[in-house]
């Protein structure tokens, strides 16, 4: 049998380019050369190599001590303006721009109710939309409440006169004339005096009264012949009147007034009589030498017969109607007039049966109580919020839907004529209680009053309620409510110009471009912009609690699942939208999901720890998988109860994970060329307190700190010392410290001074940082196939790291099985070597077990290009 293992002497360099791959928690032997054992505060570059992370720069103190149970949430308004605001127990808001300027808040005491809770980072939801940011309460259930329809059964207060011709001898010398006469008018209406002298003829007076009536735009009237006028007041209701006629007197030069004839009947107001308990008569055809009747309970209470063609005004609409009216008005009916239609109705309100006949075939004469067949069959001219169901025939479409009737106005005044609009059905509860819905903190602008040095606008920040919009067609059938009635909301979030809200296993979506509307505008047809209310089809129950808009889709997330709302290549409507399972994966409910570009991050537990998935959420070609991608470093993420928060840079191709270990964040940066990522590094960054929030705006991360401050991360590379919440002094300026653990520092040297007032020289001022790095045990990896036999010892002779500017730090060489360092060198860059320059140092001690760790001893960034070791060793070599 032949022996596979072959002895080697050599002397072997393992070199390390680019160490930007970060920590691995995999076996040293299935490790990448350029991953690590341990990286804290370091950054990973493939254009720098390894260099301590930037600084964080103070802003200054916006929030109040930071809490586990605050929200953050982050508003990208424009170039100009960005917002960062927390949102405390007990309903309380602070708003901070992202220089540390602090902005007011005002309340409505409501909305400020509903978003009170104990943790409202477990129990709230917002999105923004331009100025607005909705609130949503997670534990308030929404309720609807019912609309104030109009009260129906009512009349107009009515005065009716009938002028009256009076006659007197005129006597000459020769003979006698009885002259008829029409005698002059006085009248009040509310105390307005309206004066008519006498005239020969009524037409004459008629004319003159009502030209002097119409002058006033109170009210309104309706001439039934040249005697008998109607008066209305324009709202209905009861107006004060005196009606006098003149008498001439036998002198014929003076002329005294009586009382005239006058019937007035008082506004009548029946509230809460059903719309189905009013009826309209309608007038349809004015036909000669036809009978009209109306009968009600089956009694005949009103008749009409018209005149033969040469009495053409006798068979006009309104005048068949109004003699109809009067018949009615006589028998103590509520009645109202409008042109040929006549509305009918029982003073108690009660219900009655009506039905109406006429000689011409039945066709002449019509009438609607609650419903019409068919909406060509209604009165043009009707009142002012009658209400109707078209039923439609049975063997025709275009039924089941509501119509009210609207008057047309001009310049606020009544024109006489009016259109049939689309309605809902009377009664229901068609209105959102906006108290049990988001409200909303809108930016405001008030110069006068909150104008300040650092506020030259006056902006501030309001919280109100939302004037929802409630359902205006159509009933429960037709047009029901929205998913969220009746249910607690999860997530609210803006896609496709339509605002979302989740609740259970749906979606709901407002109208397109009207961010307040989620009933439709007509249930007699489908339009595109009409709200969208659909729901997850799957074999376990998957409330949704997250949504994560992709360009034309919007990706879903259960605490077990997630799903795709889409439409494939058609626009988004009601019609073709449609939700599709797409993973499987668990989700966490306490942390949103991020997106960057074109790929989601969402942490899902396993065990004690997160995964971190990536998914390629790219429209119309979803792949099935979401790559784990800490896969290396599984017990990287802790889970820390409901704590945490992620995020992400586009421009820098990072995310970052915080709230799982105190005073950390956890970063990870990726590299993409093509199909192949040559950059997957997770590193830890610690910092001298807790961050409470982190966000980004202009690729530059904003982090809150556990005692309010507010610092800015800029990922520029420089020699900017590493401090955080990092201030900068000129020489001569005044120096101002936050607190006793501030340090002060020369700003060129990073050599540490005493606190002083002023310098004369420029000065660092914040906390220090410390960068560590240790390398990943070496393995000798002979080619792809074959590794150095961890059964023979592999000595360490030297290793060289290949570093860029001043910088200082330890190089600790530690016995990995003993758990104890072994040697500990001191290095300090006393000179600028150049862009690039070796720095070597001895080890000892076998490469499998010696653990090799460069940790920084001062302020000055490291930057490490590459390492290098070599290992003096008698190798036996085995196949992999």
């Amino acid at each position: 049998m032949t022996n596979s293992t072959n002895a080697q002497t050599n002397l072997v360099t393992r070199h390390l380019a680019g160490l930007f791959n970060g920590i691995s928690q995999q076996a040293p032997t299935i490790r990448l050369d350029n991953q690590a054992e341990n990286q804290i505060n370091g950054w990973s570059s493939l254009v720098e190599g390894l260099c301590t992370r930037p600084p964080t720069r103070y802003l200054g103190t916006p929030f109040s001590q930071g809490k586990d149970t605050d929200l953050y949430h982050s508003i990208n308004r424009d170039e100009q303006e960005r917002y960062i605001l927390k949102v405390k127990a007990g309903g309380g808001i602070e708003v901070s721009g992202i220089n540390g300027e602090v902005y007011p808040c005002e309340y409505d005491k409501q909305s400020k109710e509903y978003i009170k809770c104990d943790n409202p980072k477990k129990e709230l939801a917002l999105a923004t939309i331009a100025d607005f940011t909705f609130i949503a309460n997670k534990t308030k259930v929404v309720q609807t409440e019912k609309a104030g329809d109009e009260d129906f059964g009512k009349s107009k207060a009515m005065l009716v006169l009938t002028l009256r011709t009076d006659e007197f001898i005129r006597q000459t010398l020769n003979s006698k004339e009885v002259v008829v006469y029409s005698p002059a008018i006085k009248l009040t209406l509310d105390g307005v005096l309206i004066e008519v002298p006498q005239k020969d003829t009524l037409r004459e007076s008629m004319d003159a009264l009502v030209a002097s009536i119409n002058r006033y735009s109170a009210y309104t009237l309706y001439r039934v012949s040249d005697s008998v006028i109607r008066i209305y007041k324009a709202d209905g209701s009861d107006f004060g009147y005196t009606f006098k006629i003149g008498k001439v007197s036998v002198s014929l030069d003076t002329t005294s007034f009586i009382n005239g004839t006058a019937n007035y009947y008082p506004q009548l107001l029946m509230g809460g009589i059903p719309y189905d308990n009013i009826a309209y008569v309608y007038v349809y055809k004015g036909v000669a030498e036809q009978n009209y009747r109306v009968f009600i309970d089956d009694k005949l209470v009103a008749s009409y017969t018209s005149g033969n063609t040469n009495n053409a005004h006798t068979y006009k609409t309104d005048v068949v109607a109004s003699s109809l009216y009067d018949q009615l008005l006589a028998a103590g009916y509520g009645v109202d007039l409008a042109g040929a239609c006549v509305k009918v109705f029982k003073k108690d309100g009660s219900d009655f049966n009506i039905n109406v006949s006429d000689s011409w075939g039945d066709a002449a004469l019509k009438c609607f109580k609650g419903q019409a067949q068919a909406f060509t069959e209604l009165p043009g001219r009707c009142f002012e919020g009658a209400i109707l169901k078209i039923v439609g025939k049975a063997d025709e479409a275009g039924g089941g839907y509501w119509v009210k009737y609207q008057k047309g106005t001009a310049s606020g005044v009544d024109t006489g004529s009016g259109v049939w609009v689309e309605y809902r059905e009377p009664y229901l509860a068609h209105t959102i209680n906006a108290a049990t819905m988001p409200q909303q903190l809108v930016r405001r602008q008030n110069i006068q009053k909150y104008s300040t040095a650092t506020n030259p606008l006056g902006l501030y920040f309001s919280l109100e309620k939302v004037a929802w919009a409630s359902r205006l067609v159509g009933d429960d059938d037709t047009a029901p409510h929205p998913s969220f009635i009746g249910s607690r909301i999860n997530g609210i979030f803006l896609f496709s110009n339509r605002l979302g809200i989740l609740s259970g296993t749906s979606v709901s979506l407002t109208k397109t471009n009207d961010f307040f509307n989620f009933y439709p505008s007509t249930v007699t047809d489908s339009l595109d912009d009409e709200p969208i209310d659909i729901s997850v089809s799957d074999s376990n129950v998957s409330n949704l609690l997250y949504a994560i808009p992709n360009k034309a889709d919007l990706l879903l997330f259960s605490a077990n699942g997630q799903f795709l709302l889409s439409t494939g290549e058609e626009p988004l409507t009601a019609m073709t939208a449609i939700i599709t399972p797409v993973l499987n994966y668990p989700n966490s409910p306490d942390i949103e999901p991020t997106i960057q570009g074109s790929v989601v991050y969402f942490l899902g537990k396993r065990g004690d720890y997160y995964m971190c998935r990536e998914y390629f959420a790219q429209t119309n070609t979803q792949g099935v998988e979401a790559a784990v991608s800490n896969s290396h470093c599984p017990e990287l993420l802790r889970v820390n109860g409901s704590k945490g928060f992620i995020g992400g840079i586009t421009n820098e191709n990072i995310v970052f994970i915080g709230g799982l270990v105190t005073n950390e964040l956890n970063i990870y940066k990726y590299e993409w060329n093509g199909n192949t990522k040559d950059q997957a590094s997770w590193s830890i960054w610690k910092f001298y307190e807790p961050i409470e929030y982190a966000c980004e705006f202009e690729s530059r991360l904003f982090c809150v700190m556990k005692s309010g401050r507010l610092l800015r991360l800029d990922f520029v590379r420089d020699d900017t010392l590493a401090l955080d919440c990092l201030r900068e002094f000129e020489a001569g300026e005044r120096v101002t410290l936050l607190d006793s653990k501030d340090e002060i520092y020369n700003a060129k040297t990073g050599a540490k001074v005493e606190k002083r007032n002023t310098y004369d020289f420029k000065v660092a001022v914040g906390r220090p940082y410390h960068f560590t790095y240790e390398f990943s045990p070496i393995f000798l990896k002979l080619d792809n196939s074959q590794i150095g036999s961890i059964e023979v010892a592999t000595p360490l002779r030297r290793v060289r790291l290949y570093l860029k500017g001043l910088c200082d730090f330890n190089l600790t060489i530690k016995n990995r099985v003993q758990g104890k360092d072994i040697l500990v060198y001191n290095y300090h860059a006393a000179d600028n070597l150049g862009e690039l320059y070796e720095k070597s140092f001895i080890l000892r001690g076998d490469a499998k077990r010696t653990g090799v760790e460069i940790q920084s001893t001062s302020v000055k960034p490291i930057t490490l290009q590459s390492a290098s070791f070599e290992i003096l060793t008698n190798l036996l070599v085995k196949p992999i």
